[in-house]
């Protein structure tokens, strides 16, 4: 130990001290920075910055564009990664992308960004100072390309979940009457209906904090707002559908915590109320055809209790 100590104090010394040198100067040139990178490998800051100069190059090809993106969502699955597009000024960036003549290169955008809100607090509060959620929700309604949709509704999607203040906004940026406005749209119309489902689950959560989640008014909202007409229809439409069974779930699913909320809210709740008769009458002659299809599944969450609350609700047509 005296040993260690004595080295210690002599290794503290300054230069005008009569400490021992324990090492020899040698002449030695710096590495070249560009040996350094072919050793080791570049930041991964820098390259996200030199894939942001490629995507916005007019004169790169879409192609490569598109493999760029790839290669940038890949980088942001990491939460620091994904962090540091605020500092590196990557946000805005990004955001004039979905301006884009190339759909591809949108839909690629909208997956980065999606990617990187998920679960990402400090990501989610860097993007919303750029009024991303408002860009997201105009792309969404403008865009009639399918699948930029679908990576739409997956970046709105990240930024929501447990993610209050993204929701207030969501909220008074007309974002319910945009996703029930499209539920119809075939294509796109599973994702809403998990989305909405993942957010109708989180209202009702009684473990996670307020701060983190949905009011419990708002699965009243989305019945208010006239949900249950289209998701009946969806129900009528895909029952029939064998390859459907993960949608119908999802949509039974999301019809059932409703009608909960609806009759915790009010015990004479009557579907007919927010509903058109017909297309309750419609989903009625198919509801046994919906049983029929979830009781020889043994892994289904939808129990007797669900059906016989689809019973009830259904009594009186």
């Amino acid at each position: 130990m005296d040993q260690l100590l004595k080295w210690a104090i002599l290794n503290s010394a300054t230069e005008n001290e009569d400490a021992p040198k324990t090492t020899t100067e040698k002449n030695t040139q710096e590495l070249d920075p560009a040996v350094i990178d072919a050793i080791l490998g570049k930041p991964i800051s820098d390259q996200m910055l030199e894939i942001m100069l490629y995507l916005e190059d007019p004169n790169s090809p879409v192609e490569g564009k598109v493999n760029e993106l790839d290669n940038l969502e890949m980088f942001v699955e990491q939460i620091d990664s994904a962090s540091d597009l605020e500092p590196l000024g990557m946000w805005p960036r990004l955001l004039a992308l979905l301006c884009s003549d190339s759909d591809q290169v949108i839909s690629g955008t909208l997956w980065v960004i999606g990617t990187a809100l998920q679960h990402n607090p400090k990501a989610q509060a860097a993007f919303g100072k750029y009024d991303g959620l408002e860009k997201l929700l105009q792309k969404f309604k403008a865009s009639a390309n399918s699948n930029i949709k679908a990576k739409a509704i997956y970046a709105i999607s990240a930024l929501l979940r447990n993610n209050l203040r993204a929701f207030t906004d969501f909220i008074k940026l007309g974002g319910i009457d945009t996703l029930l406005f499209a539920l119809p749209e075939r294509k796109i119309a599973n994702r809403i209906t998990f989305l909405l489902l993942a957010l109708v689950n989180e209202s009702t959560d009684t473990i996670a904090t307020a701060e983190f989640k949905p009011p419990k008014s708002f699965p009243i909202a989305l019945i208010d707002a006239g949900i249950f007409g289209p998701l009946f229809t969806i129900l009528s439409e895909i029952v029939d559908i064998p390859e459907s069974v993960d949608e119908l779930q999802n949509t039974l699913l999301l019809v059932l915590g409703l009608l909960r909320a609806a009759y915790l809210d009010k015990q004479n709740f009557m579907l007919t109320s927010t509903c058109d008769l017909n297309i309750l009458q419609n989903f009625k002659s198919h509801l046994q055809a919906l049983k029929n299809i979830f009781s020889d599944s043994t892994d289904s969450p939808l129990t007797l209790e669900d059906w016989s609350l689809l019973d009830k609700a259904t009594s009186f047509i």
